[in-house]
């Protein structure tokens, strides 16, 4: 992802440790959910906001991720409560 100044954040999918969803209670008017991925240090590598440039491409990459809960993301997107979904987490092994 690359953020808007120009900072781009990356991780490796093999160094995911997890993916979560965080919704909030602003409504259609704000940014409903951000999107946290974490690093293999299992600390949060970045977060990205519903709508930001190449989301697309990154949550197919995401949702193609073997053991991605698509029933906690739906849940997710239609949240209007402040919340954290857990949508993907290495399996430990």
């Amino acid at each position: 992802m690359r953020h808007p100044k120009g900072d781009r954040h990356q991780v490796q999918l093999s160094q995911l440790h997890g993916i979560a969803i965080e919704t909030n209670d602003s409504g259609p008017w704000g940014q409903d959910f951000w999107w946290l991925i974490y690093g293999p240090d299992e600390d949060l590598a970045f977060a990205f906001p519903e709508g930001a440039t190449g989301e697309t491409e990154v949550i197919e990459r995401l949702r193609a991720l073997p053991g991605f809960r698509d029933d906690a993301f739906g849940d997710a997107i239609r949240s209007t409560d402040i919340d954290t979904f857990v949508v993907w987490q290495r399996p430990l092994g």
